[in-house]
């Protein structure tokens, strides 16, 4: 996976299922206390209303049971020393007070503010047309609670007169407003807390294991199959998510293994197929090289032996045995081509074995040299052998085969250059045959592609061949637990080197051979 590229669900951040759940769940749990708390915030208000109100006009009902006498008999100082002692208790708590005898004449009266005055009148003749003129009367005057109690006798049986107070409710707004933003900021703080948990819950157990499958499905989609995937033993939804993941990635691996042998086969296939091409177009070339070659020598019999025949008794027996002799090199060439021909096809099919034998491998390769330099009267084949043992274990016929085919090319694709070179000798425990030639050369990057059947290098262009010599040299070579080797550069020659162990027969005593030095078999 590319580590430059982030991955989806890093990119994904809090747009995640999980996130979005946890946010859901946090918001609505809050909206829930929110609402509750709304409701105890208002309930809580009223109670508290409702107390402050009780404790006012308690208040107030107790200070008019205490000035029954004042009242009764006008102690104005006395009501003016209580008025002055209530609002001191109650600091900006009492907004006015009023104090009545029984007819309604005012005794005493208190304002807080002189500029925003306080009516009693309307609550003091409601609480005078009461029908129960001896129960406390409490109404709502603007932002004040009229509190109106009667004075009562010291026996409770008579009204002497009347006290009022406006309490004034500023304080128990404030009080609320205070209590309010307290719950407010629980509330806050509640939610915060509610949410903070929602998502490190969900995140927990939801949002992390559903971040890490994603993850897991990204690498699996990049190619990445050899991890583990994680949460498989989770006994939930997540844990089947996991486990069919992990049956994803291994049918993944299959899908891609498969693939692979497939593409391989394929590829296969196709290399088969382009060699059948190659090997059906080398065939094409062979049939035409094969019946090139075997044309040439049917019209040089055929030549031959219309000129004998037109020339019956005129001619000499010098030139009578040099026709003849035509026709026998030319009849010779045609078996050459049709064993070469023969010799590889029975070699691919493994019919044909070595017949082992002692042989004197310096005179088999005079011999062939002879033979070829009959046949190539102007080129010069040197023959240098160094140390040679006097017998090797060998199949001469099929070694015959190997310096022959050698030494034709040779002189073959060294029209110009008539030094040819033949050095032989041991090196070690094996024995080393190097043929050179100063004639054209192969390109260096056709000499993998020497030794292939019906293969022929771009520079032996209009010389004939078929292209199975060398082929046929080397399986022959590898029958002898040997090899050959190739050296050429492109206009100054090429040398093979043909190495094989020194055979030994049952009879052969191991002896003593000292190995030539470099140079002696350096073509």
């Amino acid at each position: 996976m590319n580590e430059k590229q982030p991955s989806r669900s890093a990119r994904r951040g809090f747009r995640t299922v999980s996130v979005q759940l946890a946010a859901i769940v946090a918001i609505s749990i809050s909206i829930g206390f929110v609402i509750v708390m709304g409701f105890q915030i208002a309930h809580s208000h009223s109670l508290l209303k409702d107390a402050e109100l009780l404790r006012n006009t308690s208040k107030t009902q107790l200070i008019a049971t205490q000035i029954y006498g004042d009242v009764r008999w006008r102690r104005i100082e006395n009501l003016a020393e209580i008025s002055a002692a209530v609002v001191a208790r109650n600091s900006m708590d009492v907004a006015a007070v009023v104090v009545a005898e029984r007819r309604g004449s005012v005794l005493h009266s208190y304002q807080q503010s002189a500029e925003e005055p306080v009516d009693f009148v309307e609550a003091i003749r409601a609480a005078a047309v009461s029908s129960h003129s001896n129960d406390v009367f409490t109404t709502m005057l603007g932002e004040h609670f009229i509190v109106v109690a009667p004075v009562l006798s010291y026996d409770g049986q008579e009204r002497a007169g009347t006290f009022a107070i406006a309490w004034n409710l500023e304080s128990l707004k404030e009080l609320a407003q205070h209590t309010m933003l307290w719950e407010a900021s629980v509330s806050l703080a509640t939610i915060v807390f509610f949410v903070i948990v929602s998502l490190a819950l969900v995140n927990r157990r939801l949002g992390r294991p559903l971040a890490d499958i994603a993850a897991a499905t990204d690498r699996i989609a990049n190619g990445d199959k050899g991890f583990e995937i994680p949460w498989t033993d989770r006994r939930d939804e997540i844990g089947e998510m996991a486990r069919s993941l992990v049956t994803f990635k291994g049918n993944v691996a299959l899908i891609d293994r498969l693939t692979a042998e497939q593409q391989q086969q394929t590829q296969r296939l196709a290399n088969a197929l382009e060699k059948e091409r190659e090997y059906n177009a080398l065939h094409r070339e062979f049939v035409t090289m094969v019946s090139h070659e075997f044309r040439t020598p049917v019209a040089i019999i055929d030549g031959a032996a219309q000129r004998i025949d037109r020339r019956i008794g005129k001619d000499t027996p010098e030139q009578l045995q040099e026709r003849v002799g035509k026709i026998r090199g030319a009849v010779g060439r045609m078996i050459e081509l049709i064993d070469s021909t023969l010799s590889v096809s029975r070699l691919e099919a493994g019919m044909i074995g070595l017949e082992l034998a002692d042989c004197n491998l310096g005179a088999l390769l005079k011999e062939v040299c002879q033979r070829q330099q009959d046949i190539s009267k102007k080129h010069k084949i040197h023959l240098t052998i160094a140390d040679l043992p006097p017998t090797v274990f060998i199949d001469s016929k099929r070694m015959d085969q190997i310096f022959t085919n050698l030494l034709s090319n040779a002189v073959k694709y060294a029209p110009e250059s008539p030094k040819i070179e033949v050095k032989a000798g041991t090196v070690g425990d094996n024995i080393i045959v190097a043929v050179r030639d100063h004639g054209l050369g192969i390109p260096k990057d056709e000499l993998p592609k020497l030794f292939e059947k019906f293969f022929r290098a771009s520079t032996s262009t209009g010389i004939p061949g078929t292209g199975i010599g060398l082929h046929l040299v080397k399986h022959l070579a590898e029958l002898h637990q040997g090899q050959v080797t190739v050296d050429s550069t492109e206009g100054n020659g090429t040398t093979f080197s043909l190495s094989f162990p020194i055979g030994k027969s049952e009879e052969q005593k191991p002896e003593s051979v000292e190995a030539g030095g470099p140079a002696a078999l350096s073509a």
